[in-house]
């Protein structure tokens, strides 16, 4: 009885352990990609920061960006700058639909 409930314990610990570690190094890779100004350069980031997420011995795995969505849009006035969100009511041409975003998936 005992040692059913013991590796039960032991399961759920790794389960807790892992399901932290993935949400931060999801958060991380997309902090990293949002950076971007290229869905090239923006995978490499999100890869570059989920590795640095990696479990020694891999007990509870490693995560690892199974998807991400990138969006950028340029700035109409100055387009070496990124367009922020209080550039977005300047215009009617520049509206909420035109904000940049990244999503990012990890398991």
């Amino acid at each position: 009885m005992l040692v059913p409930a013991t590796v039960f314990a032991v399961n759920i610990g790794y389960l807790g352990l892992a399901t932290f570690v993935n949400d931060a190094a999801c958060r991380e890779a997309t902090r990293a990609a949002a950076l971007q100004t290229s869905a090239q350069a923006a995978y490499g980031a999100a890869l570059a920061a989920s590795q640095t997420f990696k479990i020694a011995g891999g007990l509870a795995g490693s995560p690892q960006v199974v998807q991400l969505r990138f969006q950028y849009y340029p700035n109409q006035e100055e387009p070496d700058v990124p367009l922020e969100m209080r550039d977005l009511t300047r215009t009617p041409t520049n509206n909420i639909s035109q904000a940049p975003f990244v999503t990012v998936t990890t398991r």
